[in-house]
């Protein structure tokens, strides 16, 4: 393995972890996420909260999606999604992504994130659903009982910090 990879299975993180429960992540607004109105393009949203969601998985299981596909031999797809635009965001906006987990299901678990730019304000809110499917038939299977208590303990420990 060359020296400039790390260790199979070690978690690789693209953003700064800067709280842990609830999960807050820091990324700042690229000049390629720009619009023709000068502002964050309203589909790098979605790329935002999707990043900040497997950052938390990362952080919640220890593993990447990918691992725990393989692993498991599930698939955790996004199966609903809304948004809401409160405030734009500009080049070089610094945006700290909070994820909370609203809901968890049979299958699905429902994660809220709000993005705070530099200032504090809340820039966009909204929520993403995954859920646990059988890749080959594309049908909802029970959560594993191991995702399921670790999200829990998530669950349980933002509850603690905010408390």
């Amino acid at each position: 393995m060359p020296a400039d990879q790390p260790p199979r299975g070690k978690i690789i993180l693209d953003e700064d972890v800067i709280a842990a429960a609830p999960l807050m992540v820091r990324r700042y607004v690229k000049w390629g996420e720009i619009d023709f109105a000068r502002v964050a393009y309203t589909g790098k949203f979605l790329d935002y909260m999707v990043e900040a969601t497997e950052t938390w998985f990362k952080h919640v299981t220890g593993e990447h999606w990918a691992q725990f596909d393989l692993r498991t031999g599930l698939s955790l797809p996004v199966v609903g999604c809304a948004l809401d635009f409160h405030v734009a965001l500009h080049p070089d906006d610094r945006l700290d992504l909070t994820v909370r987990l609203d809901h968890i299901g049979r299958s699905s678990h429902k994660l809220a994130v709000n993005g705070h730019n530099q200032h504090g304000v809340l820039c966009f809110e909204g929520n993403i659903t995954y859920a646990a499917i059988n890749p080959d038939t594309g049908e909802s299977v029970a959560m594993p009982g191991g995702l399921r208590a670790q999200l829990g303990a998530y669950q349980k420990a933002c509850e603690a910090a905010e408390a």
